[in-house]
């Protein structure tokens, strides 16, 4: 009878020791990532490549079609992954059944206005004037799936 308990015991503990370790590992964001940003009609690849950095969180880089650029900032807090670039930022979570992030891509747009042809153009406004606010921030859905090797 004692077999059997240990036995019991050992199944217990794997058990358990593999639904901690699942769950970490499922929140691990090292790794290629790929997805897809779509707005107004236009599907645009993105591919995402988080290293774990030496003392906390990730460091990395985002893809987009033209360019590469660095990422600033990298963490999964409470089972939720974020990043930032110059452009923009996301925020997903950790979809299981999915085995992908799913989150938002909030990109932040720099827009300059210049006269059209043949208008003047107006003049600066006042000194004391406070600056114009930022428009506001725009989210597209961007699910982040592991790329194969």
């Amino acid at each position: 009878m004692r077999t059997w308990t240990r036995w019991g015991v050992a199944l217990a503990a794997s058990a358990a020791l593999t639904a901690v370790c699942g769950g970490a590992q499922a929140q691990n964001a090292a790794g290629d990532w790929r997805g897809t940003l779509n707005f107004n009609g236009n599907a645009t690849p993105v591919r995402v490549t988080l290293k774990v950095k030496a003392g906390d969180g990730y460091e990395g880089s985002w893809a987009g079609p033209k360019a590469t650029v660095a990422l600033k900032e990298a963490k999964v807090d409470k089972g939720m992954l974020t990043f930032a670039t110059a452009t923009g930022s996301y925020s997903g979570r950790w979809d299981k059944a999915r085995k992908a992030w799913v989150g938002q891509w909030s990109p932040q747009f720099q827009l300059t206005f210049i006269p059209a042809s043949g208008a003047e153009a107006p003049s600066a406004p006042p000194a004391s004037a406070p600056p114009p606010s930022p428009p506001p921030s725009l989210a597209i859905p961007l699910v982040l799936t592991a790329v194969k090797p």
